[in-house]
């Protein structure tokens, strides 16, 4: 199963018995495969800042859209840790290098991660992945700076669209392409 790391908000119900997900119903797709996994939740007060906000949209949205595109089109199941490697060594072109430490070689990944970028080096950065998977069929929304760079801000437009079909099983968007035509 594909590992389970995301960031939501949302606020307590009104009895604080539970907690209501901003945009649940538009995050199903993402949600759905792990309906009966227990979870940790962690909760803490939303703070904004660029920072932040850049790390939201790399671990938050580009890698649970690939980590759901790849699920639904090839069955593959990378990890989050995998598919951030892949992001910097293979398509923005970061380098592992071998560095000795304490007498061992360690593999070390030369360039800055996602937030020690500036807002253009971020920019050209995701222009490089977004451009990579949609060459591929993968749609990734582009961030926008007046969003928290949460998954659920970039999908809660489609949120009448996504539907949990009873035929194949799966939640997704649009017609199912294992109904039949009648």
């Amino acid at each position: 199963m594909v590992e389970l790391d995301m960031t939501f908000t949302g606020k307590f119900s009104e009895d604080c018995k539970s907690i209501v997900i901003d945009y649940a119903d538009s995050i199903v797709r993402l949600l759905y495969p792990h309906k009966d996994t227990q979870l940790e939740i962690q909760i803490k007060k939303f703070y904004k800042n660029r920072t932040s906000a850049q790390n939201r949209y790399c671990h938050g949205v580009m890698i649970p859209t690939v980590q759901a595109w790849q699920k639904e089109t090839t069955g593959e199941h990378s990890s989050h840790d995998g598919l951030y490697a892949f992001f910097r060594t293979h398509i923005i072109g970061d380098e592992v290098i071998m560095e000795e430490i304490d007498g061992v070689d360690t593999m070390v990944l030369t360039g800055k991660r996602f937030s020690q970028c500036n807002t253009v080096e971020f920019a050209e950065r995701v222009d490089k992945i977004i451009y990579y998977y949609a060459e591929k069929g993968c749609v990734i929304l582009p961030p926008d700076p007046k969003s928290n760079n949460l998954i659920t801000d970039f999908m809660k437009d489609f949120s009448k669209d996504i539907v949990y079909c009873r035929q194949c099983g799966k939640a997704h968007a649009g017609y199912c392409s294992t109904l039949k035509d009648e």
